[in-house]
């Protein structure tokens, strides 16, 4: 029976054989034979991608259920993406992030609709990102 064992990543933009074995198998009397290939860095067309407008950080004050920022950029609801990062645990509130031309608000709230929990104040990281 002969096989061949291929394993590859991507690492900035190129594809790496991480590791190319190939081998030989036969019936338990027969020895293995393995035979490893240098791997050789192969370029890789990237997508373009969409320039981040804005990065920063907000807080959500203890206990309040949402806290809106106006970033330095345009933000229009049908253009505009804005990318969210807890810095720390919501607990069992949910988050969702609603957009209103200019600026844009982080919501939270409890489980099944209820308003949000408790919370101790929140550091939440932020990337805003409009089409080309």
């Amino acid at each position: 029976m002969r096989g061949l064992l291929l394993a590859s990543i991507i690492v900035a933009g190129m594809a790496v054989a991480a590791a190319t074995f190939s081998f030989l198998h036969g019936p338990p009397s027969e020895s293995v034979v393995a035979q490893e290939v240098t791997p050789t860095p192969t370029p890789v067309a990237l997508p373009p991608t969409a320039p981040v407008n804005a990065i920063g950080r907000l807080t959500i004050p203890a206990n309040a259920p949402s806290a809106s920022v106006s970033p330095p950029v345009p933000v229009d609801p049908a253009e505009t993406a804005v990318f969210v990062t807890f810095l720390s645990s919501p607990g069992l509130n949910r988050a969702w992030v609603s957009l209103q031309e200019g600026s844009f608000t982080v919501h939270l709230i409890g489980i099944l609709g209820a308003p949000s929990l408790r919370h101790p104040a929140m550091e939440v990281m932020y990337e805003v990102v409009n089409s080309p």
